[in-house]
C-alpha cells in the first residue's frame, strides 16, 4: 500500500526523518507501507490549486529539492489545480520552469483544469498525471473512465464511506483515497473556496478578510486539530483503513497537511503509519529531528 504526503516545500524536513526513520526502523510501522510521492507546489506558481501558496523559490533550491528526493526513489507531484487557468496562463516561465527541472520520468502532476492537462501532455509526456479530488466528481461512470485515462484518480472524499459506490469501481488499484480531508463533508462553500484561492494565486495575493470574508481564515468547517477531524463522516479510521479498505482492493491512500502547522501533520503520520506501540518513541524521534532542522 502506497501513502502520499503533503508538502515537499515547507515540510520537506519532516518527511524526509520520516522516509529515514522508516527505511532503518520499519518494525515501528504496519507492514506493507510504501511512499509513493510527496506533493504540492513550490511557492508562487499560478497553476497552484486547493491551497494558496505565495512566495518564489530559486531554481537551484528546486534542483535540490527534486534531487533529495527522487534520489531517494520518491516522486514529487505537483499540485497544478487550479480551476480558472486561461489559455495566457499556460506559458508562465515560471511554472513551466518547474515541469523542465522535474522532467526526468519520476514525477507527476495533479492536474483539474482540462485546458491545463492538454497542455502539459504535449509538452511533458514522461510525467504521471493524477485527476484531482477538487474536480468534485461523483459520477460512478466517469470515474470508472478516468482510471482508463488517469495514472491515478482521487476520488471525492464525500465517497471515502460510500461502500456502495465504492464497490462499483471497477480499476480500485487506480483509485487513491483523500483520507483525512479536514474539511468537513457537508461544507457547501467548498468549491467557492477553491475558486478564490485559484483567483489569489493568480493575482500574486494572499486573502483579505475585507474582500474574501469568511474564506480569509480558511474554509468555515475546517478544523485544526487533527484529532477533532476524527469525528468527520469522511475521515477513514485507521483500523478502516488496514481492514476494510485494503481487503476491497485500494491499495493508494493521501494524507492531507499542506499548509498545516508541522505537529498536526506529524500526528496524521503517527495515526495512520505507525503501530501503536512505537507511537511515542516515533513522535520523540521526528520531533528531535525537526528540531535539529
Amino acid at each position: 500500500m502506497k501513502f502520499y504526503l503533503p508538502d515537499f516545500d515547507t515540510l520537506l524536513h519532516l518527511n524526509l526523518s520520516l522516509l529515514q526513520l522508516h527505511h532503518f526502523h520499519p518494525e515501528y510501522f504496519h507492514e506493507g507501507i510504501e511512499f509513493g510521492g510527496i506533493y504540492g507546489t513550490f511557492p508562487g506558481a499560478i497553476w497552484n490549486g486547493g491551497r494558496l501558496l505565495c512566495g518564489s523559490t530559486s531554481s537551484t533550491r528546486m534542483k535540490e529539492t527534486i534531487a533529495l528526493l527522487n534520489d531517494a526513489d520518491i516522486p514529487l507531484r505537483y499540485t497544478y489545480t487550479n480551476p480558472l487557468l486561461e489559455e495566457k496562463h499556460l506559458y508562465d516561465t515560471y511554472c513551466n520552469l518547474t515541469m523542465e527541472l522535474a522532467n526526468n520520468g519520476m514525477n507527476e502532476v495533479i492536474i483539474n483544469s482540462p485546458i491545463l492537462e492538454e497542455y502539459l501532455r504535449k509538452n511533458y509526456p514522461n510525467f504521471k498525471y493524477i485527476l484531482s479530488t477538487t474536480r468534485c466528481e461523483r459520477d460512478l461512470g466517469k470515474i470508472n473512465e478516468a482510471t482508463e485515462q488517469y495514472d491515478l484518480v482521487v476520488i471525492d472524499y464525500r465517497d471515502n464511506y460510500n461502500f456502495d459506490f465504492l464497490e462499483g469501481i471497477k480499476n480500485k488499484d487506480k483509485i487513491e483515497l483523500l483520507i483525512n480531508a479536514y474539511c468537513h463533508p457537508n461544507c457547501k462553500l467548498r468549491q467557492k473556496h477553491y475558486e478564490t484561492i485559484a483567483k489569489h494565486q493568480l493575482n500574486f495575493e494572499m486573502m483579505n478578510p475585507e474582500t474574501d470574508g469568511e474564506l480569509a481564515g480558511g474554509c468555515p468547517t475546517y478544523r485544526r486539530g487533527f484529532y477533532d477531524i476524527l469525528e468527520f463522516p469522511s475521515v477513514i479510521k485507521v483500523d478502516d483503513l488496514y481492514g476494510k479498505y485494503t481487503d476491497m482492493g485500494f491499495s493508494h491512500f493521501k494524507i492531507e497537511g499542506r499548509t498545516m502547522p508541522i505537529a498536526q501533520v506529524m500526528e496524521s503520520y503517527i495515526y495512520y503509519l505507525v503501530k501503536p506501540e512505537y507511537q511515542n518513541q516515533v513522535r520523540l524521534t521526528l520531533l528531535s529531528q525537526c528540531i535539529k532542522g
